[in-house]
């Protein structure tokens, strides 16, 4: 038997759900996804994945995401809530891999939710429902996500993500 081993140290991520209201969805809701530039450093590089960042120093995590937001995007969000948490394991080369606690939050955009900029590390932002979410994800970026992620419900009770239908 080969005993497992826990990282004795995990690095803070926290990615921000941006959802807006849109009555043309089959929930009312579409989402802020990016795709991340090829060339990127970033261990999502070419990617499609919801925004994240990391905090600074003494930063809070949930400012932290809506500063990154606004730096990449332009698009100025309020917090609504914490989600849920998660961890993931990303590879970085044949031999190391670094461990990541992530913080999901749910945020809405305050200004025009379709002015936005796109930023360095990201080829482009885009507005998508929840089965758009689902179909440009990968399924090993879908199996960090935490449980209520696929089936939470907002703050109005109305479902989010459509489950995923394996």
């Amino acid at each position: 038997n080969q005993e497992l081993s826990m990282p004795d140290e995990f690095e803070v991520v926290v990615r921000g759900l941006v959802v807006r209201n849109d009555p043309n969805t089959a929930n009312g809701k579409t989402f802020l996804i990016g795709q991340r530039r090829a060339s990127s450093t970033h261990p999502l590089a070419g990617q499609w994945c919801i925004p994240e960042g990391q905090p600074r120093a003494l930063e809070n995590p949930c400012d932290d995401v809506v500063r990154q937001i606004r730096e990449e995007t332009g698009l100025i969000t309020e917090f609504r809530e914490v989600i849920g948490t998660s961890t993931e394991k990303r590879l970085l080369n044949s031999r190391y891999s670094r461990y990541y606690w992530l913080i999901w939050v749910c945020l809405n955009p305050t200004n025009d939710p379709d002015a936005i900029k796109q930023g360095s590390d990201w080829r482009k932002f885009v507005w998508v429902s929840g089965r758009q979410v689902l179909e440009l994800t990968t399924p090993r970026y879908q199996a960090s996500w935490p449980r209520p992620i696929k089936q939470i419900e907002a703050p109005n009770r109305r479902l989010l993500f459509l489950q995923n239908s394996h």
